[in-house]
């Protein structure tokens, strides 16, 4: 999450336990399905 607070940078986080997805950017974390992913990652990289 860190580096999302410094820079505009979208940092995916991926649970090694859950396989839950999340995007954070801006500090802010949305949770994504993985049937999901690909359509949200160009969504939140394009705004």
């Amino acid at each position: 999450m860190g580096i999302s607070e410094l820079c505009d940078a979208t940092t995916i986080i991926v649970s090694e336990e859950t396989g839950d997805v999340k995007f954070v950017k801006n500090g802010t974390f949305y949770n994504i399905r993985l049937e999901q992913f690909q359509e949200q990652l160009v969504k939140y990289l394009k705004d």
